[in-house]
């Protein structure tokens, strides 16, 4: 009983800073996390919501994904810093969308009742965009201490979840620089 009061505290805590975060207007008093797809990229947290089953995801990815969301979403992204749609009554079921050009691709972030909306984004293999075109300007040797800021919340909420969802073998054959490899090893470990 004691852990599972701690584990619901860490919960509550992520889902109010991803909200303050992400200015998400969901009353959180109806929310319930049920289970978390861990080692899946997209990341993706079901629960629910007004009684009924939803998806959360959140996830970084490189700008040439963006037409297969164009297309499977039917809007077209027009150079905005931000963009956010609800696209509940086209589909026939909730869905609401939003996009921020950041980080050198998009941060993209659904919450859907369509559990074959979130498979079919899952079976799509995403991937967000190399270290070194988030942080072109970055060296990631001077990164070994705490991190904060913008490098902080890329590394634990947009590329943890992709690196923990990658097999030895894929993270081995990313093309990654040296010292952005060794960085992320010193972070996530193997």
């Amino acid at each position: 009983m004691k852990i599972k009061k701690i584990v619901e505290f860490f919960i509550e805590k992520i889902i109010r800073n991803n909200k303050q975060l992400l200015n998400l207007n969901i009353p959180q008093t109806s929310r319930e996390i049920l289970f978390n797809f861990n080692f899946l990229y997209p990341k993706v947290k079901r629960y629910i919501y007004n009684e009924r089953e939803s998806y959360y995801l959140f996830f970084l990815i490189h700008k040439e994904l963006l037409p297969y969301f164009e297309s499977l979403f039917n809007f077209e992204y027009v150079s905005e810093k931000l963009i956010e749609l609800d696209l509940s009554k086209t589909f026939g079921f909730d869905l609401k969308i939003r996009i921020i050009d950041d980080f050198g691709g998009y941060i993209i972030e659904i919450e859907t009742t369509s559990k074959q909306m979130v498979e079919g984004i899952l079976n799509k293999r995403t991937y967000p965009p190399s270290p070194e075109i988030s942080f072109p300007k970055l060296n990631p040797e001077e990164y070994y201490g705490s991190l904060q800021g913008n490098i902080d919340f890329w590394f634990n909420q947009l590329w943890e979840p992709y690196w923990k969802s990658l097999s030895k073998e894929d993270k081995t054959s990313l093309p990654l620089t040296e010292s952005w490899r060794e960085l992320i090893m010193f972070k996530f470990g193997e």
